[in-house]
């Protein structure tokens, strides 16, 4: 009996190694499965700030380069 399995083919590139055929996300936003729609406040921004570092520590850094005068809270 045989059973069916996927290939996984591959680029090679120098020493590293490609997915064929893959197609990435087109942004940060699609990468960390943000739905924008969903981010109408302040509040739902930093909701998903406590779930996403990254994006928490992206809103942290232009909190402190856009507000100096009263940037966001917290460390990044």
């Amino acid at each position: 009996m045989t059973e069916s399995s996927n290939i996984n083919v591959f680029n090679v590139h120098g020493k590293t190694l490609e997915l064929a055929n893959y197609e990435g996300p087109s942004d940060k936003g699609d990468a960390y499965q943000i739905n924008k729609g969903e981010i109408k406040n302040r509040d739902q921004l930093l909701d998903y700030c406590d779930l996403l570092m990254p994006l928490r520590t992206a809103v942290y850094d232009l909190s402190h380069s856009f507000f100096e005068d009263k940037p966001a809270e917290g460390d990044s």
